[in-house]
């Protein structure tokens, strides 16, 4: 699980709970049904007019992906590309085929299959980058979805508030005491679409943004690799070169081992 996002989710409601308690004597006046009903029932309604069913169904599912904490596992698999370029000059292609089929990263398997079948430098990149973009351009459109919820939650707020306005304009004459409360019901729903845009819609478009930025720079990592693996490079040279972009980038990537490496070694 996501520490992070998880404790940033539940504070920030506990902090706007509590300022809500300490602001008004009547707490079940900040609780609007209707009001909620109107920002989350038009921001799903509006989400299928303006992107594909398939990717507004998979709201529910990316948003389980931003709560897991996802490692990306760069140092198994420089630990990967080493073990193949010592099989590579140990044994040459007869074994290589086979020791490939044992790598656990999908996409640098592909890589190194490429490499088996004897694919060009320029073949090997062409493939790789295609996936990489196309990896960016589903992960993109994905953080869309919520980037476009963010925008219409406090647009459909305030719809709502106007129409609660008008159920308290037309009270005109009656009771003052009434009226205010009818106005506050109103600006209730402005509130729960502010809310949901900047407390949950916004930010978790942003963490799938950063998410796909780190993939991308592994994947990168490992493309680079790959070639590296095809030019026969040493073990050594490998490792380290591997080591120096990792270093480099060492505040943007989190690594890891996968967990079945650390029980090899262990």
């Amino acid at each position: 699980m996501n520490i992070s996002t998880v404790l940033g989710i539940v504070l920030s409601f506990v902090l706007i709970g509590v300022a809500a308690v300490l602001s008004t004597e009547n707490v079940a006046l900040l609780w609007n049904p209707l009001g909620l009903l109107i920002v989350l029932g038009g921001t799903i309604a509006a989400s299928m007019i303006a992107f594909p069913m398939k990717e507004v169904l998979r709201v529910f599912r990316i948003f389980w992906i931003v709560l897991k904490n996802e490692k990306l596992y760069i140092q198994s698999d420089v630990a990967e590309l080493a073990r193949i370029t010592s099989a590579l000059q140990g044994t040459g292609f007869a074994q290589l085929e086979k020791a490939v089929q044992t790598v656990a990263n999908p996409f640098l398997r592909l890589g190194l299959e490429l490499v088996v079948d004897g694919a060009s430098p320029a073949q090997i990149s062409n493939i790789l980058t295609y996936r990489i973009e196309k990896l960016r351009a589903r992960e993109q459109a994905e953080a869309n979805v919520f980037r476009g919820m963010a925008a219409f939650a406090p647009a459909l707020g305030m719809v709502g508030t106007l129409l609660g306005l008008v159920n308290m304009l037309t009270e005109l004459g009656g009771d003052i005491a009434a009226m205010g409360v009818n106005l506050a019901v109103a600006l209730m729903t402005t509130l729960y679409g502010v809310l949901a845009a900047n407390v949950l819609f916004k930010p978790v478009a942003m963490k799938l943004e950063h998410r796909t930025q780190q993939r991308v720079e592994v994947m990168n990592l490992v493309l680079e690799g790959v070639l590296l693996v095809e030019q026969r490079r040493s073990p050594t040279m490998v490792k380290e070169t591997m080591a120096a972009y990792l270093k480099e980038h060492s505040d943007e990537l989190s690594s890891g081992q996968r967990p079945n490496d650390a029980a090899k070694e262990a």
